[in-house]
């Protein structure tokens, strides 16, 4: 009798899964929570690299800063999108 390991145990489909990759409750939570929470996309391009660059300064800033909200996420985490959307405001603030 052959003796199996994980990676060789044979794939049998989870009817809980949607797509076989993301938890049916999952999605229904963050269906939920976008409703409550309505927001814009924004797609933004840049030369490659360029984000690895910004996701580094902004986390290093966010360690620097931990209550700056310009580098992190109310829950202190740090977030390149936070860090946009500082920008863009005090932008549009100091050029009405």
């Amino acid at each position: 009798m052959k003796n199996f390991g994980v990676m060789d145990m044979p794939k049998t489909p989870n009817p809980d899964l949607k797509d076989g990759k993301v938890y049916k409750s999952q999605k229904k939570a963050a269906d939920n929570w976008e409703k409550e929470n309505p927001q814009e996309q924004l797609k933004l391009r840049m030369p490659k690299g360029k984000r690895e660059i910004i996701t580094a300064y902004v986390e290093k800033k966010a360690l620097e800063n931990p209550d700056d909200r310009r580098y992190s996420t109310e829950k202190g985490r740090p977030s390149v999108n936070a860090y946009i959307n500082s920008l863009i405001d005090e932008d549009m603030k100091n050029n009405p």
